[in-house]
């Protein structure tokens, strides 16, 4: 059982056939004890991917509106939500030149810094995004890319 802090590259993977998808399954199975741990920005970035995935044709929209609320409902009940505060915003608004990233990803590292704050635990940090990783491994986490588990 661990602490997996998930961006929204890394989570949207559960809903959509991608590479990574049976990965991230495996471990976010209820069965496996794992404490599965997102943003409150991976609401709206995880449903505005699906939308693009639409309007790009690689969903259908009964896709689309399936893992919509298929995410949502795991929203609700099986992930712990880290909201955002003027704490976490402030801790986010020095990221970008530390570590060069980008505002939402800033927002995701800030939560991900929280969340082992709050929960008093340590947690590995998993994105499909190579700079938020190593931003993310710097800031003392274990890391994990879902793309090299195909």
């Amino acid at each position: 059982m661990a602490t997996l802090f998930l961006d929204s590259s890394a989570i949207i993977k559960q809903y959509v056939a991608e590479i990574g998808s049976t990965w991230i399954r495996n471990i976010v199975q209820l069965a496996t004890g794992n404490t599965i741990v997102l943003s409150a920005i991976a609401t709206v970035e995880v449903c505005s991917a699906l939308a693009r995935l639409r309007r790009m044709n690689q969903i259908t929209p009964a896709d689309e509106l399936q893992s919509r609320g298929d995410f949502l409902f795991d929203v609700k009940s099986r992930y712990i939500m880290i909201g955002l505060d003027d704490a976490l915003l402030n801790r986010a608004a020095f990221l970008p030149s530390q570590h060069q990233l980008r505002a939402l990803d800033s927002i995701q590292l800030s939560c991900a810094i929280g969340s082992i704050i709050t929960l008093h635990t340590t947690a590995t940090f998993l994105s499909a995004d190579n700079n938020l990783l190593l931003a993310a491994s710097k800031e003392g986490f274990a890391i994990d890319n879902p793309l090299n588990h195909p």
